[in-house]
């Protein structure tokens, strides 16, 4: 409830929830389109509102947040910078009313250019170490099989293939219930010498033919993984996507070699042609699995 004199940490607090409520309103819009926006408690059957509104509110709660949230002290709570980087994405994805790709750009070159967070050398700490400082806001999940997004991707062949192969030999992850299942030729898109590919993707084959192809980027069994919501390397391809060809290869390059591949050549390997296309495969690459991928089909 608003108070006559809040304290700056109620400010703060009222900044976070702002960023959470923008957040999962972001989510809706994207998902329905038009939707009722409720901003005051209420019993009452509501209307629902055109989804420019949504996404003018969602801008709004964002921007509140850049001004009066905290600063980053743990990935697991709305900072300022959270707000600044989900209001960037917002900027170049969000419906035609609110996209300014020119502020996109210079929010995601303030967060890069702050050296405040950085590219990991080892792909896989970002998930595994649950402090990696490529992460500026995840959701932390207590332990237990109720918050396991990665216990339901796992094959549920890895204790068998161990027990064939040696302890270890199938590598990251845990058994899981596979249920939400990799397609197979997601595992062919990933270059042999990309450092994604290992710890997001993996190919398992018993002795008896029975195979998977599962994700394994949440690899412990009790939950314990948080789930990204926005880290620096979304940062890197917002950059890249809004300075447009060629001057956002650099970006894009500097993302592709830390993750052990080549950089694009301007004029051969990467046109004014294809530029889109390629950023668009480096996210498919860089975000397997972390809940993008709907929206950049949208």
């Amino acid at each position: 409830r608003d108070t006559p004199n809040p304290t700056i940490q109620q400010i703060q607090i009222s900044a976070q929830a702002h960023v959470i409520r923008g957040w999962l309103y972001s989510q809706i819009a994207q998902h329905w389109g038009d939707a009722p926006l409720l901003l005051e408690v209420t019993d009452a059957l509501a209307p629902r509102d055109p989804e420019a509104e949504i996404w003018k509110q969602v801008v709004a709660d964002f921007e509140y947040g850049v001004e009066n949230a905290p600063e980053f002290s743990d990935r697991g709570y709305v900072s300022k910078v959270a707000a600044k980087a989900l209001l960037a994405r917002t900027l170049l994805t969000g419906a035609p009313e609110v996209k300014d790709v020119v502020r996109a750009k210079q929010l995601a070159e303030e967060i890069i250019s702050s050296n405040q967070f950085s590219l990991a050398d080892n792909f896989a700490d970002i998930f595994h170490a649950k402090s990696s400082n490529e992460i500026i806001l995840q959701w932390t999940n207590l332990n237990g099989d109720s918050g396991s997004d990665g216990w339901f991707m796992r094959s549920d062949i890895v204790n068998l293939y161990e027990a064939e192969n040696g302890h270890g030999s199938a590598g990251y992850g845990e058994q899981g219930r596979y249920e939400n299942r990799v397609d197979k030729s997601a595992v062919s898109i990933f270059e042999n010498s990309d450092k994604r590919k290992d710890a997001t993707v993996r190919h398992l084959k018993l002795a008896n033919g029975v195979e998977t192809w599962d994700c394994v980027k949440y690899p412990s069994y009790n939950a314990a993984d948080p789930w990204p919501v926005i880290r620096i390397a979304e940062l890197y391809l917002i950059s890249a996507e809004t300075q447009g060809y060629p001057d956002g290869v650099e970006r894009l390059n500097q993302l592709r070699q830390i993750r052990g591949l080549n950089a694009y050549v301007v004029g051969t390997d990467i046109t004014v042609d294809n530029f889109l296309e390629k950023i668009m495969h480096e996210r498919r690459l860089e975000f397997f699995a972390e809940g993008l991928r709907w929206y950049d089909y949208l």
